[in-house]
């Protein structure tokens, strides 16, 4: 079912782990600044990937693997310099939300971020995130290809299917 409404706010909340669940539907904003881990992996969540922008610094890993995220929402990852790993295998990711990803992650990566590894392999659907993503019609150097060709110079990992 869906996530539960929380009425009281979570400032103190440092580790989230909601995987192997059935929760279904948009996952709700994460208001936490202290938040280090999130795992939701193996649920039904929908829409766009969670709003982190909250949890600033404090954040390290996010896994939100095998749900049904389909969509990234511009600066929701802006700001986790320290995130290291961010999982979003398995879900039904648009080639669509390339671009603003890395554009929040380029921004996090030249304000010091040590993100090292992001996994989007395994999407699903019809207009799914793949490699050939980046040739989205964007050119020179602020093209998506630059973007990912920029951040994988830097040693970044950022896996997505052939």
């Amino acid at each position: 079912g869906s996530f539960p409404t929380m009425n009281q706010t979570m400032t103190n909340l440092r580790y989230m782990y909601l995987y192997h669940n059935s929760f279904s539907g948009p996952c709700p904003k994460l208001d936490s600044s202290k938040l280090i881990r999130w795992y939701a992996y193996n649920n039904f969540f929908t829409g766009s990937i969670p709003d982190f922008s909250t949890c600033g610094n404090n954040l390290r890993i996010v896994k939100g693997a095998k749900n049904l995220f389909s969509t990234y929402t511009t600066g929701f990852l802006s700001g986790n310099t320290n995130a290291y790993t961010i999982d979003f295998s398995n879900n039904r990711l648009e080639a669509s939300m390339l671009r603003p990803f890395l554009i929040d992650m380029v921004e996090n990566y030249l304000n010091g971020g040590v993100t090292k590894t992001i996994n989007f392999k395994g999407q699903s659907g019809p207009n799914r995130l793949r490699e050939g993503s980046k040739f989205d019609g964007t050119t020179g150097e602020d093209s998506t290809e630059a973007k990912l060709k920029f951040l994988r110079g830097a040693g970044w990992s950022i896996l997505l299917d052939s």
